[in-house]
């Protein structure tokens, strides 16, 4: 990746380049997004696995452990992987055998992996676009009661898409400076949202009668091994984001240092601390005065609210804005939201920086082609399936 690297100057210190992979993991946009459908998740027999969440979060948080483990020892190894990342990565994983037999396979790995890495963090962003669109036809439903249309939800989609695309355009500084302001910004938020969680429960001042969790023990303890196994499937989709940073060795100081320690460093800070500490809190409170109506417009309460409200942090910001500071429910669910978009913001730009860099590192490596018009190595056309490599020109 020599050849990419050439032009590119390293900008980025320990800081950056943790903030650029924190911002991707974003536990105060997946906390927001995610909790009803942990809340509504069930077990193949349909029976409620929603008192499992904190443990699958555990149960996810130590294989992504193990993945970032193994990224940040490849990171070490290849701190000359410049924009590619696992593109890179899973070829040197077969061409440095000694086995020359396994070297056949090096182009077959990178193309798999560098193709799948490719598409997912260019459909990531249009996710979180969706998303965002979403999320403020929800505040602007809150405000006026009236439901945004599809047209103007496209065209909500479309402007935040030139925006990020805007903050992406004038380069890594403008979008790492980005970044760790709408981490502070999201973490704040989190830690008082989860503090107010934690006195609502000790104070209990709208009388709870049944709490959904007994005590804390009962919050982060395993209740069924189907049920951590649900759960963890989907925690495991709110910590991707820690392995992005190897993307951008190119333009990091000391990359073989700093990107193994950013890989790990991000992933402790917004899972390990972040997602534990918001999801315990979530549980902890969660009682018989946390009320809403299921599909079929029956009165439920506790997790089954949870379950079936379209933003159950909304509905808990609002519940503790009411009851402990002053009626201004309202306001904080309001306040929480706009840092949630702030979030996707920098979760959608973080995700959008590493896409282009892996599709860059890919052309310079000459596989954003044709791989239908291969050639053999003496330079005559033939039909293969993965076409010819980047020494041989059709």
């Amino acid at each position: 990746m020599a050849q990419e690297s050439a032009g590119v100057k390293p900008t980025l210190g320990l800081t950056g380049v943790t903030m650029n992979a924190m911002a991707l993991i974003a536990p105060g946009a997946f906390l927001w997004i995610t909790y009803q459908l942990q809340a509504a998740a069930t077990a193949p027999d349909g029976s409620s696995v929603a008192s499992d969440i904190w443990s699958g979060i555990v149960l996810a948080l130590i294989l992504a452990f193990l993945t970032a483990i193994s990224y940040a020892e490849l990171a070490r190894l290849y701190p000359e992987a410049g924009f590619g990342s696992c593109y890179y990565f899973a070829e040197k994983a077969f061409i440095d055998r000694e086995n020359k037999a396994h070297h056949r396979w090096a182009r077959l790995a990178k193309l798999v992996t560098g193709w799948a890495a490719h598409l997912f963090y260019w459909v990531y962003p249009g996710v979180m676009v969706a998303f965002m669109a979403t999320l403020i036809g929800y505040i602007y439903q809150q405000f006026t009661g009236d439901a945004v249309s599809t047209t103007t939800l496209t065209a909500i989609s479309v402007i935040f898409a030139v925006l990020v695309g805007y903050i992406a355009v004038r380069g890594v500084t403008g979008s790492t400076m980005t970044s760790i302001i709408i981490n502070i910004v999201q973490l704040t938020s989190l830690v008082f949202f989860s503090l107010l969680a934690i006195y609502y429960r000790w104070h209990n001042p709208e009388g709870v009668t049944a709490w959904h969790f007994s005590s804390a023990w009962d919050v982060v303890r395993p209740h069924s091994v189907s049920g951590v196994l649900m759960q963890s499937t989907l925690a495991i989709l709110i910590l991707v984001g820690f392995e992005s940073c190897t993307a951008f060795a190119a333009e990091t100081k000391d990359p073989k240092k700093n990107i193994p320690r950013a890989v790990i460093l991000s992933l402790i800070v917004q899972g390990l601390c972040a997602y534990l500490f918001e999801y315990f809190c979530a549980g902890y409170m969660i009682g018989d005065k946390l009320t809403g109506t299921d599909a079929s417009g029956a009165a439920v309460s506790g997790m089954a609210a949870a379950a079936a409200s379209s933003a159950p942090i909304g509905d808990m910001a609002i519940q503790l804005g009411n009851t402990l500071l002053g009626g201004i429910g309202f306001g904080l669910m309001i306040t929480i939201a706009i840092t949630v978009a702030l979030a996707i913001l920098g979760t959608t730009l973080s995700c959008l920086n590493t896409a282009v860099r892996v599709s860059y590192a890919m052309a310079q490596d000459d596989e954003m082609r044709n791989y239908w018009v291969p050639c053999t190595a003496d330079m005559r056309p033939r039909t293969a399936p993965f076409g010819c490599s980047s020494r041989c020109r059709a």
